[in-house]
């Protein structure tokens, strides 16, 4: 899939496996998984992490600015924004049941969000460093990240 200007930093794939979506710190782009052709114009958007919610009608960008971005995959409008982090957010994991979502920041914490009303459901979670990599559980039971400190955390 050939079209990004820069390294790419984030490549997700929808959960019915039809799009793939991939952004390079200056843009997002949404591929058609099996002809490689893209289905929308690049969304300029200056994103670092994605993930799809569980059925795949809302694609979630953690920026550099610290907001969080939810964008409709079939039109690339954007749904909501907030200013989730004082830092370049590296990480979102969502829930497997779509019901919330994890986000992982260079102002070394870890944020839980309800997925449909967008709130913080948890106090941040610290680490001494930035924040790189987060992961939920299968069973949305555990959350599990790891940065700059040379550490990975459960929670």
């Amino acid at each position: 899939l050939k079209g990004h200007t820069s390294k790419v930093d984030c490549v997700e794939c929808s959960p019915n496996g039809e799009e793939i979506a991939s952004c390079d710190g200056q843009d997002l782009r949404i591929w058609h998984s099996h002809t490689g052709k893209a289905l929308l114009l690049p969304i300029p958007v200056k994103a670092r992490s994605l993930g799809w919610t569980s059925n795949g009608q809302q694609l979630i960008a953690g920026c550099d600015n610290g907001y969080i971005k939810f964008f409709d995959p079939s039109t690339g409008s954007q749904l909501a924004q907030w200013k989730g982090h004082n830092g370049i957010v590296h990480s979102i994991s969502i829930s497997s049941n779509g019901k919330f979502f994890a986000s992982g920041s260079q102002d070394k914490t870890v944020r839980l969000w309800d997925t449909t009303t967008q709130q913080q459901i948890s106090p941040a979670l610290l680490h001494d460093s930035y924040v790189y990599s987060v992961a939920i559980s299968c069973d949305s039971r555990h959350l599990a990240s790891g940065g700059e400190d040379h550490n990975v955390r459960v929670w």
